[in-house]
């Protein structure tokens, strides 16, 4: 997480596990997959300026989950779907 974000982290909750065929990707060059994406929940953040690397992170944000991107992953609208009411 420091790596690619800039904070650090403590300990973590599972929040849920997303894969099947809604979230199949096809890539440009023809490559197809089913992703595996793991959710966690963290409280305990730390750290300097939240900052992508540039490498494996483009783009980091913190926003409210009531003014969620409209340009956000599948996956991510997946779990505040099914997991706001819980957090």
């Amino acid at each position: 997480m420091l790596e690619e974000t800039g904070i650090e982290i403590g300990s973590l909750q599972l929040i849920s596990v997303f894969s099947g065929k809604e979230f199949f990707v096809r890539l440009p060059n023809g490559d197809e997959f089913y992703p595996i994406t793991i959710a966690y929940l963290c409280k305990d953040i730390t750290g300097d300026t939240l900052k992508a690397d540039g490498l494996e992170s483009l783009h980091v944000q913190f926003f409210d989950l009531n003014r969620v991107p409209e340009k956000i992953s599948l996956f991510i609208k997946k779990l505040i779907e099914r997991n706001l009411v819980s957090i």
